[in-house]
């Protein structure tokens, strides 16, 4: 774990510095690109989502949404 910690800090130590370069880069010309997120909140955005949470449908809702509004295509088509 404690690796982990370490190899974690140090690729927002490094993207940081990236994105600290290609921010004063992008300032010395009109048409430069600066980078508007950090890599730690990229990745802690992608964490905070709860992929084990439990789905809001049911597999036959969804089932029978899909089928629903195709159903309504049909008849207005």
């Amino acid at each position: 774990m404690q690796k982990q910690a370490e190899d974690k800090l140090f690729r927002v130590y490094i993207t940081d510095g990236i994105k600290a370069i290609a921010n004063n880069t992008a300032a010395l010309y009109s048409k430069g690109m600066a980078l508007e997120s950090r890599y730690i909140e990229i990745i802690e955005d992608v964490k905070l989502e709860k992929p084990n949470e439990d789905p809001k449908e049911t597999a036959e809702q969804i089932i029978e949404r899909i089928s629903t509004g195709i159903n309504n295509l049909k008849k207005g088509g």
